[in-house]
């Protein structure tokens, strides 16, 4: 519900929005009447007025929610690259020091550097990126950045 109340999200319709919130609703409709029919006509159940109001707004609330899922996730900008590595957490696989090392993140394997030696299986954050390969400090134990409490102790 908290994407519901940020008041800051601003949607721009495209047309690429319409055809998606047309297609949704197309969609959301034919599967209502696929569920009237498979209800009535396949198990032979007479349902009520109320019943079938009933079990039309609950179709149409799941519906809703469903489409409020997929709006939310086609609005997210992907984020790849040097900005979505800056600030992930990792595990030194071998020694990582001025020269290279090995990392995993995210379950793939990434060279790294660091100003200072970290042994293999410490936990390591990526403070910036050279192409491929990740410049790395190591994390403290209670998991924070290592390089920002520094820069709070100078200040």
């Amino acid at each position: 519900m908290k994407i519901l109340m940020n008041r800051n999200w601003k949607f721009k319709w495209k047309p690429k929005w319409l055809l998606v919130v047309a297609a949704l609703a197309a969609v959301f409709i034919f599967d209502d009447i696929l569920y009237f029919l498979l209800i009535e006509k396949v198990f032979r159940v007479e349902l009520r007025a109320l019943f079938r109001y009933l079990i039309f707004a609950v179709i149409l609330l799941l519906n809703g929610l469903l489409a409020l899922a997929v709006l939310r996730v086609l609005r997210k900008k992907p984020i790849t690259g040097r900005e979505a590595m800056i600030g992930e957490q990792g595990v030194a696989l071998t020694a990582v020091n001025q020269d290279k090392g090995w990392i995993r993140v995210h379950g793939e394997r990434w060279q790294a550097v660091s100003d200072r030696p970290i042994p293999p299986g410490e936990k390591v954050v990526i403070v910036d990126m050279d192409g491929l390969v990740a410049r790395v400090q190591p994390l403290s134990a209670d998991g924070t950045d290592m390089a920002k409490e520094k820069q709070l102790d100078d200040a």
